[in-house]
Parts: C-alpha cells; sequence; structure tokens
C-alpha cells in the first residue's frame, strides 16, 4: 500500500497527482534505423615482393645514383675550374712579376754597362772601352773648381806626363752627376772649361772620346783628342763652324803656355793640307810649323793633334784597337 504525503493544516493525507506511466524504452534497432558505423584504420600489410618489383626498386636506385653521380661529378668540375681560374690568376701574375725582374735586371746591366762604359776608371775596364790602346791613365776630377782651375790643371797634366817614350797616357776628366761619377762627355768637358763649343758639332758626337797625351820617341808629349761622330752630315760643318776659335779652346789643355805667337795664331785660319793620303786641317805657326792639325778619319773618327808624329801613331793604335773588337 502506497502512503500519502500528510497535509500540515489539514492533518490529512496529501493525495498526489496522477502521473502518466513511460512506456518501456525498446532498445532493440528498428528496421527502419540506419546504422552508423565507425571506419576503423586499415593494418598496413606488407607489399608482395615480386621480381618485377625488385627490378623496378633496382633501377629506381640506379637512376638515383647516376644522378648523385652526376651532380658530384658537376660540383668536382666546378672546383676544378675555380681552381684553374685561380691557378691562371696566379700564373698571370707570376709571369708579370717575372717579366719584372727581367725588365730590372735588363735595366740594371745595361746601366752597370753604361755606368762602366763612362767611367773607366780601373784599369782593365778603361783599357777594353777607351778608343785607343794606352800605357797609363789619370782620372781628372772638374767638380768645385772655376774654369782658369781646370784648364791650369790640364795644361799642368799634359805637361807633366812621363810614363816613357813612345807611351799613350789616357786623360780621364771626371765630373758628379746624381751623387754618381762618371766622365764628362765632350759637351761638359768644354762647358767646364767655357770653351765655345758649337752645340750642332757637340750633338753630333758620341759621348764616347779619349783625351791623351802622346810621349814621342825623344820624349816629347802631345796632347789629343779623338771624337766619334754618329751624324756625319752634322758634325762636319760643326768642326767648320769650331775652326775659328778651335784654336782658343784647346792649346792650353794641349799644353801650350801662351807666348807672344800665341795672338796671331788665334786670328790665323786653318789651311787643306794631305796628311797620310787623308784630308786634313792645319794651323801653322810663323816657321811653317803645325801647331794644331784636324783630321776626319773612316768610321767617322775625328782626331784633333799638334804634330804629324802623334796623328801616325794615334790612328795606327786606333785602327788596331778596331781590329782587336
Amino acid at each position: 500500500m502506497e502512503n500519502n504525503p500528510i497535509d500540515p493544516q489539514t492533518n490529512t493525507e496529501k493525495s498526489l497527482p496522477e502521473t502518466t506511466p513511460v512506456p518501456p524504452i525498446d532498445t532493440a534497432p528498428s528496421p527502419t534505423d540506419e546504422v552508423v558505423t565507425t571506419p576503423q584504420p586499415e593494418t598496413p600489410r606488407a607489399p608482395v615482393r615480386t621480381y618485377e618489383t625488385d627490378l623496378e626498386q633496382a633501377l629506381e636506385g640506379r637512376e638515383g645514383g647516376v644522378i648523385k653521380l652526376a651532380i658530384e661529378d658537376e660540383v668536382r668540375k666546378d672546383e676544378e675550374r675555380k681552381n684553374l681560374t685561380l691557378l691562371s690568376q696566379k700564373n698571370i701574375l707570376y709571369g708579370i712579376a717575372a717579366i719584372v725582374f727581367v725588365g730590372l735586371a735588363v735595366v740594371a746591366i745595361i746601366s752597370v754597362k753604361i755606368y762602366t762604359r763612362t767611367n773607366p776608371t780601373v784599369g782593365v775596364g778603361a783599357q777594353r772601352l777607351a778608343l785607343v790602346t794606352f800605357d797609363t791613365q789619370k782620372e781628372i776630377t772638374l767638380d768645385g773648381k772655376i774654369p782658369e782651375q781646370i784648364i791650369r790643371e790640364l795644361e799642368n797634366t799634359v805637361k807633366s806626363v812621363t810614363t816613357g817614350n813612345d807611351t799613350v797616357t789616357y786623360l780621364i776628366p771626371t765630373i758628379k752627376t746624381l751623387g754618381m761619377k762618371k766622365v764628362a762627355s765632350p759637351k761638359e768637358l768644354f762647358k767646364k772649361i767655357e770653351a765655345l763649343f758649337p752645340a750642332q758639332l757637340a750633338d753630333a758626337l758620341d759621348t764616347e772620346y779619349f783625351y791623351g797625351v802622346y810621349t814621342d820617341k825623344i820624349g816629347k808629349n802631345n796632347a789629343f783628342l779623338i771624337f766619334k761622330s754618329v751624324e756625319d752630315e752634322y758634325a762636319l760643318p760643326g768642326l767648320a763652324t769650331w775652326e775659328s776659335t778651335l784654336y782658343q779652346d784647346v792649346y792650353q789643355i794641349f799644353g801650350v803656355t801662351p807666348d807672344d805667337q800665341t795672338r796671331t795664331l788665334l786670328e790665323k785660319p786653318l789651311e787643306d793640307t794631305i796628311i797620310s793620303n787623308k784630308n786634313a786641317r792645319v794651323l801653322l805657326d810663323k816657321d811653317e810649323q803645325p801647331v794644331l792639325v784636324t783630321m776626319f778619319l773612316n768610321d767617322g773618327y775625328i782626331l784633333i793633334t799638334r804634330d804629324i808624329p802623334t796623328i801616325l801613331e794615334i790612328t795606327n793604335r786606333l785602327y788596331a784597337k778596331k781590329v782587336e773588337k
């Protein structure tokens, strides 16, 4: 029996409202209901190996290996090209450096030869380079001296040579250029003594020349000059121009002391003559003796001296030296 709750006001049982019965839930699926199922992941199955699949994998592996090898080969070639490029650049630099060193060596050799040629102050070198063979040599410094001092020193040197009969003494006038000692050129020598040396002649002469003293067979000293022409068409007229002051410019450096005849000789012109079958120009004193002779020899050599015996000896030595060379 079902008990009802008691109403407190009336102290009587309170009736409950009627409830509608709930039908039972049928859990069995209806034929019309759609069954939803959740797909389950398939368990991977190992592929079946066959001859065809193995061959395919082998080909794929080989293709990948070929591509890899090709890439590696290309990388290697690229590195080689870079190395070759660097090597080529290095080779170019080495080549340039070699050329520079060779050039410097050539310049050094030429400089040494030029210096040796213009500074024949060592016996062996001077003997080899001089225009004529000689027996002794004497260096004369021109720097730090006025023209009169230089002229006086050259004059006294010519007079004081005592090397024995039939000998030649090589006189070497030297100056300093850029701190380096060298033989004064003809132009520099005559400029130092303020001679009227024509520029046309100076420019037509080689820097190689010979200023010396020949002591003849009786012990007399005779100075001489030998020039080498490089342009005969200018040297000949230049020498002709110089004739008007030639004696004035050279008589003292030839060891001649001025005397009563000096003024007359300074104003007297040179004359044509023949010496050893060669044309020459000569200045004669009052006794018709030569005091100055100029000759234009073969091969562009110009000889200036004071007497005939000196001409003969020096021309013999000059051509003998040419044969030796």
